[in-house]
């Protein structure tokens, strides 16, 4: 994993729902070995992206979201 996506991944665990954070941090894991194995598609993504914001705070969800597009543009 990048330093930069171990900081995304911080940043996102810091906002998750604290009985959320194991999951999370299996879908962020599982997330990044797609990626590293070019197996990361826009359908995988789609599939993951309502399970991923249920388990963010409610407050920072505007952060995380502003956080991802401005991880996804690099």
């Amino acid at each position: 994993m990048s330093e930069q996506t171990d900081k995304l991944k911080k940043f996102v665990l810091e906002r998750t729902k604290p009985d959320q954070t194991e999951q999370m941090t299996q879908l962020i894991d599982e997330v990044s070995q797609r990626h590293d194995q070019n197996k990361l598609d826009t359908v995988y993504l789609m599939s993951i992206v309502p399970k991923a914001m249920g388990m963010i705070k409610p407050e920072a969800m505007g952060e995380v979201k502003a956080a991802l597009d401005k991880f996804r543009k690099k």
